[in-house]
C-alpha cells in the first residue's frame, strides 16, 4: 500500500472530506465546468460514465460552507468472458477530479483521491482506472494500462491511461486487448443473452 493512503487528510489540511449531498450538486457543475471547459461531455471518458457515480465513492472536501473539491467514481468491467476469476472483470473508474481554481495546489485534489482509493479498497472492485497524468497518479500505485491489454474508449488525448489494482487483488493477466465498459452495458448484455464481447461501444456515446 502507498503510505500517502494513510496521510490523516482533515488533520493535514484542516478540511474534512465527507461524502457528496444532493445540495452539492450545483457547486460541484461548476467546478467541474471550471476544470474542463467546453463541451466536458463530449469527451470519451465521458463514454464510460453512464448511471450513477458510485454514491460511496462521491466525495467532497469543503473549505468552509463551500465544496473545495470534488471526485466521483463509477462502475466499469472488461469486456472478457476469458478471465477465470469473474471479480476480476469488475472495477472503478476515477473521475472527474475537480478542484476550486483559487485552491489548486493544496493538496485538495491528493487528499481526495488517497481517500477515494482508500474508501474503493472495501467495496469489492478488483481495480481502478483513470485517464490522467502519469506523475500525478503514479504516486498512488498506478501504471500504464495498455500494456496489461486493457484498451480505452477512444482518444484521450494528452492523458495516460492508468490502472492501479485494490485490496487484495492482483492485476487481472489478459492474452488479448480488452476494452472498458461501462458496467449497465454487460449486464443488461448478460440478462439478454447477448456476449459481452459483442457489446458495441457506439451503444454508450
Amino acid at each position: 500500500m502507498n503510505p500517502s493512503l494513510d496521510l490523516p487528510v482533515s488533520a493535514v489540511y484542516g478540511h474534512g472530506i465527507a461524502p457528496e449531498l444532493p445540495g452539492d450538486a450545483e457547486a460541484i457543475d461548476a467546478l467541474l465546468d471550471a476544470g474542463f471547459p467546453g463541451d466536458r461531455h463530449a469527451r470519451a471518458i465521458y463514454r464510460l460514465r453512464q448511471g450513477s457515480p458510485v454514491p460511496a465513492l462521491s466525495l467532497v472536501a469543503r473549505d468552509g460552507d463551500g465544496v473545495a473539491s470534488s471526485i466521483r467514481f463509477w462502475r466499469v468491467s472488461l469486456g472478457t468472458e476469458t478471465l477465470q476469476d469473474p471479480a476480476l472483470s469488475e472495477g472503478v473508474l476515477l473521475g472527474p477530479l475537480a478542484v476550486a481554481p483559487h485552491l489548486q495546489g493544496r493538496g485538495y485534489g491528493r487528499a481526495l483521491v488517497a481517500e477515494g482509493l482508500r474508501r474503493a479498497d472495501a467495496i469489492g472492485a478488483a481495480w481502478c482506472l483513470v485517464s490522467g497524468p502519469a506523475d500525478y497518479y503514479g504516486p498512488f500505485g498506478f501504471r500504464p494500462a495498455r500494456p496489461l491489454g486493457v484498451t480505452p474508449p477512444g482518444d484521450l488525448g494528452s492523458n495516460a491511461w492508468l490502472i492501479r489494482p485494490l485490496g487484495e487483488y492482483a492485476m487481472p493477466v489478459l492474452t488479448e486487448p480488452c476494452p472498458v465498459l461501462p458496467r449497465r452495458l454487460v449486464r443488461s448484455a448478460i440478462e439478454s443473452g447477448t456476449k459481452v464481447v459483442s457489446i458495441d461501444m457506439n451503444q454508450a456515446a
